[in-house]
C-alpha cells in the first residue's frame, strides 16, 4: 500500500496517542548548545575581591568552566512534537502515582537552582487550546489567562497560587497544543532568578514539523471524507482481513507475563503493561495499552502477542492495518499510550465483555466503554 494512503489512515483511525510518556529518573536526550547568561558582580564589593573574582574568572576560563556560559540540553516533551531547552543541571525526580493520575508525566528539579518545573500532557478530546485553558485555570482559581506566541506556536499563560509542604508558590502555567495532545510546563516561581529563568526556558519552545506539514489541511479532511478515501480504506481491511492468520493458542504461563504490583504484568525485559482498555468513539473501536519502562534504557515491547477475544469466542487483530507493531519506550519517556483502531470488531458492542491475551496468556476482561 503507497505511504500516503497508510499516512492519512493514521490520521484518519488509528492516531496513536502517546498521552503521557516520561517520569521518574528521567534520563533526558540531550543535544548540548551554550546558551550564554549574564554574569553580575555587585557594587559593593572591595577591590581585593574583585581581584579574587578576576583571577578566578580568568582561571575557570582555562579549565572551560561554565562561569559565563551555562551548558543547556534539549528536553522533549512527552511524546508531542515538542521540545525546550533546559540547564543541563536539571534532572528528573520522582513522579507519584497520584500525579500521573492528574497526567502529570515529568517532574524536574536542580541543585543549583530552587526553580522546579512539571511536565504534563493529555489527549485534547475535541477541545481547543482556549476552552482548555479556560477551564483549567479558573480549577485552580486564575480569574485570567492570556495568549501569546512562542516561535510560531500558540501558547496560552496563567498563574496559579499553590501549596506544597506548608508553603505558597506562585506558579507559571504554559499550555500548548500539539496534533493528539496538549502540553503543559507549570514553573514553580521559586527564588530571585525564577521568573527570568522560566521565560529563559519557554522562549525556547520548538516544534518539529509533521510528516504531513506541507498537505493542505482543509483538501486533506475533504479527501479523508470522500467516497474515494472510504473506499480504498475498506478495500484494504478487506484484504487484510482476508491474508490475515490469527489464532490462539491459550496457555497458562510465558516468559513475557510475570506478575508485578501495581500492573497487570512485565516482559522479560523490563516492560510493563499497566492497562488495557477497548472503547468505542464515534462507532469506531479502539483498543488501549499503557506501557511502562523503568528499566532506565530503551526498550522494544511486541505488540503482535496481543489478541482479543469476545463473549462469543471470535478473535480481533488489534492490528490489521498498523505499522507500529513493536514501538519503543524511550528510558527518558517512561510511560507509554498506544491506542489502535479495531478495523474487524466482529459484531461487539458498547458494554460487551472482551478477553485479553497476551502470548496467549489471559490478562484481563474488560468491558467495551462509549467515550
Amino acid at each position: 500500500m503507497k505511504n500516503t494512503l497508510k499516512i492519512m489512515m493514521v490520521l484518519a483511525f488509528t492516531g496513536i496517542i502517546l498521552s503521557g510518556c516520561s517520569t521518574a529518573d528521567n534520563s533526558e536526550n540531550v543535544s548540548t548548545s551554550e546558551i550564554a547568561e549574564e554574569t553580575k558582580v555587585s557594587d559593593e564589593v572591595t577591590s581585593e575581591e574583585v581581584s579574587t573574582d578576576i583571577s578566578e574568572s580568568a582561571a575557570d576560563a582555562e579549565e572551560g568552566s561554565e562561569s559565563h556560559e551555562e551548558l543547556m540540553k534539549e528536553m522533549r516533551v512527552g511524546s508531542t512534537e515538542f521540545t525546550i531547552m533546559i540547564p543541563e543541571d536539571y534532572y528528573g525526580a520522582e513522579v507519584t502515582e497520584t500525579d500521573r493520575r492528574d497526567d502529570m508525566i515529568a517532574y524536574y528539579k536542580s541543585d543549583k537552582h530552587l526553580m522546579d518545573f512539571d511536565v504534563y500532557q493529555f489527549a485534547k478530546e475535541g477541545r481547543s487550546l482556549s476552552d482548555y485553558t479556560d477551564k483549567e485555570s479558573k480549577e485552580y482559581g486564575a480569574d485570567l489567562y492570556e495568549t501569546t506566541e512562542i516561535n510560531g506556536i500558540d501558547v496560552t499563560l496563567y498563574f496559579s497560587e499553590e501549596k506544597y509542604d506548608g508553603n505558597d508558590y506562585k506558579v507559571a502555567n504554559y499550555i500548548f497544543e500539539g496534533e493528539s495532545d496538549f502540553g503543559e510546563i507549570s514553573f514553580w516561581l521559586d527564588g530571585d532568578d525564577a521568573e527570568e529563568l522560566a521565560e529563559k526556558i519557554i522562549r525556547t519552545l520548538s516544534r518539529e514539523q509533521s510528516d504531513v506539514s506541507d498537505m493542505d489541511m482543509e483538501a486533506l479532511g475533504e479527501y479523508l471524507n470522500s467516497e474515494e478515501y472510504k473506499k480504498k480504506v475498506q478495500e484494504a481491511v478487506d484484504e487484510a482481513i482476508k491474508n490475515s492468520n490469527l489464532t490462539l493458542e491459550k496457555r497458562d504461563s510465558s516468559e513475557d507475563v510475570s506478575e508485578v504490583d501495581g500492573g497487570l504484568f512485565i516482559t522479560k525485559n523490563g516492560v510493563e503493561c499497566r492497562e488495557v482498555q477497548v472503547d468505542c468513539i464515534n462507532d469506531l473501536y479502539h483498543f488501549n495499552v499503557e506501557l511502562y519502562n523503568e528499566t532506565g534504557t530503551d526498550q522494544t515491547f511486541d505488540m503482535t502477542k496481543f489478541v482479543l477475544e469476545t463473549s462469543d469466542g471470535e478473535l480481533i487483530d488489534p492490528f490489521l492495518l498498523t505499522e507500529d507493531e513493536e514501538p519503543e519506550i524511550k528510558a527518558d519517556l517512561v510511560r507509554l499510550w498506544m491506542s489502535y483502531t479495531l478495523f474487524d470488531p466482529k459484531n461487539l458492542k458498547v458494554g460487551d465483555e472482551v478477553s485479553v491475551y497476551y502470548d496467549g496468556v489471559l490478562i484481563n476482561k474488560v468491558s467495551v466503554e462509549a467515550k
